[in-house]
């Protein structure tokens, strides 16, 4: 990259200096840098550290990236300062205020102007300060635009934020310090922000856009303008009662949102040398990524004639059995990144894949464990999307059969260290899942990992071979029974009605298939969305739910789903769904019945926080508090109900009435729903529980 000049006319120290900067060396360290007249910049970085003030006085012009694409960047550090008095002319910028960074900006009237078209953004978690609020000179070009994004520290407005100007409030504390309208081009609120008006001083809230996760706390005596009413602050009243509560029941509908629960789609991204290539995981998710470029060993085809995988044992000669190269593992790690980044929960499983049958597979199983080793080091940061890892690796869709590692007895000691690899390079947080039982045989698990995921799921009564004897249905039963937390699934077999008929699990009399669903702990199913038409869903839509056929010793209370089909059963418990039995409120304290009536334990931690909304004739934002529970949400097994007591400061809060929801945030960007009727708020992603009075 060239150097190029930046010329600062300036005043160090008590004496006149002129400097030329290169853009690779801006930095301002222990010393006061103080700007009188014009500064052109092209793009580039001003670093300002410890002890470090850059200041543009009144008479300067800072301008930004002229005729640059890129951005100036400037980072305002730990123990630094930036302070611009003159005008702000902005092509292109991007400022940075890190914790303990501050940042003044007071442009002259008319002096902050931005060019066409132009996109910048500050971000602040230190402390920003306008102390005139921010606007759009007249001449500036109608299309530009400047955000703020507020995420922590504190940002102090003095004045109005207009014209153009972005604000999202995601963290820390707006500070009020003069009568200020937030009516930007758009102003969102994002995350949980603590709102000090200084006495005096008025904030005009209603332009405000409020997204899930949105809330604030109120302090100070001045004007806080929200809604279609301009009330002034009243003085804090106190707890009187409760006006209502959340109905009990279960609402009976769908907890598909909440994390690794019900259809968890998946998807295939083939691998290739020197391409990146991002799986957009969102939502629920099974992803599945072939090595098949990253081997050269035996094959096997699809007999599309007679639907069947050919034996095999001929060599088959393709790539060089190498290491997984940077950009395939950036594939993997990028499409984790986009998974936590949109509120994702993900099951990976990794094979060597082709586009029919099982591809190629390395002659070496130590290949194979160094594969492991190193997808395992790109997993190992990602505990909090996923939930377990399917073993995989060999057979056609890492289903592990139809493989030279799947032969019952010249490939054990092979299996022996596919699975062991994957229990010793992955953290010790991670569950591994195997497809079959023999898969276990001569593995050690000390800390009881293995769990299984079934992709022939009621394909027959021993699962299109899935629990040969003696590892039948009632030996895998037995073995997940207490592992609530190792999500069990996969996808439901593709088998003709005939076979259904004549299977023993579809029928009650013979056999509890609902008990079967709480033993294992099944969580998801590939296949079995609402307009699925395998001949599981239509055979499952046709079996009726009732406790009589169907009750077991400990199953939760199911009363609401009486008559429903088992279909929508199955679909509406699987993983884990909590219901809301009882709830008491008082000042600081929250108590809860609450019952998991799902198959499965939640798989992640949780944070709860409690929020106040104030009654519909006062649209607001939640006013949130943290809460802590010494038996955390994720706590509650299935079928059992545990009291929780969840733990707060009680907020100061206005005579009227309020609503009292509980937030589940399951980190990083996830929440988790109660299956009450009514009890869900979309908006603020939080749990209705009780309405309060306060007096």
């Amino acid at each position: 990259m060239s150097a190029i000049g930046l010329l600062l006319c300036a005043v160090v120290a008590g004496w006149n200096t002129c400097r030329n900067y290169d853009r690779n060396y801006r930095t301002v360290e222990n010393e006061t840098l103080v700007v009188t007249n014009i500064v052109k910049t092209h793009n580039g970085t001003i670093d300002i550290g410890k002890g470090g003030v850059l200041r543009f006085v009144k008479g300067s012009k800072y301008i930004t990236s002229e005729g640059s694409s890129e951005p100036e960047i400037v980072n305002v550090n730990d123990g630094g300062a930036f302070v611009l008095q003159g005008e702000l002319w902005i092509y292109r910028l991007a400022m940075n205020i890190a914790p303990g960074g501050k940042a003044y900006i007071d442009p002259t009237e008319g002096g902050f102007w931005c060019g066409t078209y132009q996109r910048s953004v500050i971000e602040n978690r230190g402390t920003f300060k306008l102390p005139s609020g921010l606007d759009f000179g007249p001449s500036s070009d109608p299309g530009c635009s400047f955000t703020i994004v507020q995420k922590a520290g504190t940002l102090i407005l003095g004045g109005s934020l207009k014209r153009r100007v972005r604000l999202e409030l995601a963290g820390g504390t707006l500070k009020i310090v003069g009568d200020t309208a937030l009516v930007g081009e758009e102003v969102t609120l994002t995350g949980p922000m603590k709102i000090d008006i200084a006495k005096g001083c008025a904030l005009d809230f209603r332009k405000v856009k409020i997204t899930g996760g949105g809330s604030y706390q109120l302090v100070g005596a001045g004007e806080f303008i929200n809604g279609e009413r301009h009330p002034r602050r009243r003085a804090p009243g106190k707890f009187a009662g409760v006006a209502a509560r959340v109905d009990y029941a279960d609402g009976m509908q769908s907890n598909w949102r909440n994390p690794m629960c019900g259809i968890a789609h998946g998807y295939w991204t083939f691998l290739e040398r020197g391409k990146t290539e991002v799986n957009r995981l969102q939502g629920n998710r099974t992803a599945l990524w072939s090595l098949n470029r990253y081997s050269t060993g035996y094959h096997v085809d699809w007999d599309k004639d007679n639907e069947k995988f050919d034996k095999f044992t001929k060599p088959f000669t393709g790539p060089d059995n190498a290491p997984l190269d940077a950009s395939a593992l950036a594939s993997i790690s990028n499409s984790f990144v986009h998974c936590r980044e949109h509120g994702g929960s993900v099951i990976p499983r990794f094979a060597y894949h082709g586009y029919w049958g099982v591809g190629v597979e390395p002659p070496d199983v130590a290949v194979i464990t160094n594969h492991i080793r190193q997808i395992a080091e790109v997993i190992a940061p990602f505990r909090d999307i996923i939930p377990s890892v399917d073993c995989g690796i060999i057979g056609p869709w890492g289903e592990m059969h139809t493989s030279k590692y799947s032969d019952e007895k010249e490939m054990q000691y092979a299996r022996e260290l596919i699975v062991g690899a994957w229990l010793k390079y992955l953290p010790k947080e991670f569950p591994v899942t195997l497809r079959a039982p023999r898969y276990r045989i001569g593995v050690d698990d000390p800390d009881r990992r293995l769990g299984f995921y079934n992709d022939g799921y009621l394909g027959t009564h021993s699962d299109t071979g899935t629990w040969p004897a003696p590892t039948d249905r009632k030996w895998a039963c037995d073995f997940m029974r207490d592992r609530p937390y190792i999500p069990y699934g996969g996808e439901f077999a593709g088998v003709e009605e005939k076979y259904a008929e004549m299977n023993p699990i579809f029928k009650p009399a013979e056999y509890n298939l609902v008990q079967e669903w709480y033993d294992t702990h099944l969580a998801y199913l590939r296949n079995c969305a609402a307009d699925n038409e395998t001949t599981v869903c239509r055979y499952l839509k046709r079996l009726t739910f009732t406790l009589k056929d169907f009750a077991f010793e400990g199953i939760p209370n199911l009363g609401e789903y009486e008559g429903v089909d088992l279909y929508r059963f199955c679909r509406d418990h699987m993983g884990s769904r909590f219901v809301v039995r009882d709830a008491v409120f008082k000042p600081g304290v929250i108590a809860l019945a609450l019952e998991n009536t799902g198959f499965a334990g939640l798989p992640f931690k949780t944070v709860p926080s409690v929020l106040f909304v104030r009654d519909e004739k006062f649209p607001d934002a939640p006013i949130a508090v943290p809460a802590r529970a010494a038996t955390p949400v994720e706590g509650v097994l299935p079928t059992k109900t545990d009291r929780l007591a969840f733990r707060f400061a009680m907020p100061a809060l206005e005579p009227g009435n309020w609503k009292v929801y509980l937030r589940i945030d399951v980190p990083p960007k996830r929440t988790l729903s109660f299956l009450n009727h009514g009890a869900w708020n979309e908006d603020i992603e939080a749990n209705y529980l009780c309405t309060i009075k306060v007096k």
